[in-house]
């Protein structure tokens, strides 16, 4: 009877005393390890530290795409009314874009840099363009475009109207056209119009429609 008093008190002592293993308890298993360092060095970077992607204007989805009722097309203004309805009437109902309608139209147009240069920064020169983009997206036909600026409707359509809506972006693509100045100083000039005109130019590159230009 005192043996098995003395075994069982040996098994209770043994199940109650914990069991030190340095292998488990000074350190984790080495693949616990492992798997940390992999899920840390392949994982994807977090959203925060990505480049941030180009993005167009938040208006310009409105500038393409306004609610206007479709009429038949048959001339500029007919055009003008039936896909840029809500641009056309917020410059004409702005004294100051309308102003900025006549000096462009006084000044060559939108055609040269030299009157650009004296219209682009009037108060209303920024909703004139929005207006001048939707027009140029949709009604070239009835404007004077050459075979590259009609490639770049259809394939950059986001990028151009993005790039023509500002008026800095198209003083700054004028500006490098007529050679008013190197690339570099007609970008020290224009800086607000730097974003747009590089994402405009790098789609007429990629899609071949520069190589169309006259």
């Amino acid at each position: 009877m005192k043996k098995l008093l003395i075994i069982l008190s040996l098994i209770f002592t043994a199940c109650a005393a914990p069991t030190a293993f340095p292998s488990q308890t000074v350190s984790p298993p080495q693949s616990t390890a492992a798997q940390t360092i992999s899920t840390a060095t392949f994982a994807p970077p977090s959203p925060t530290v990505l480049p941030a992607t180009p993005t167009v204007a938040p208006t310009l989805t409105g500038i393409l795409n306004q609610p206007c009722s479709l009429g038949n097309v048959t001339d500029f203004n007919t055009c003008t009314n039936s896909y840029c309805c809500q641009t056309n009437a917020a410059c004409n109902n702005d004294p100051d874009c309308v102003a900025a309608a006549r000096c462009f139209q006084q000044n060559g147009g939108m055609r040269g840099y030299g009157g650009i240069s004296n219209c682009y920064q009037l108060p209303g020169a920024e909703k004139y363009m929005q207006n001048f983009a939707c027009r140029f997206q949709h009604c070239g036909q009835f404007m004077t475009i050459n075979a590259g600026e009609l490639c770049l409707t259809e394939k950059c359509a986001n990028v151009t109207a993005a790039c023509f809506s500002n008026p800095d972006c198209f003083a700054l693509k004028f500006c490098i056209v007529d050679k008013a100045g190197t690339p570099v100083e007609c970008r020290q000039r224009h800086p607000e119009g730097i974003p747009d005109f590089d994402r405009w130019t790098a789609c007429g590159n990629e899609t071949g429609c520069y190589a169309l230009m006259p």
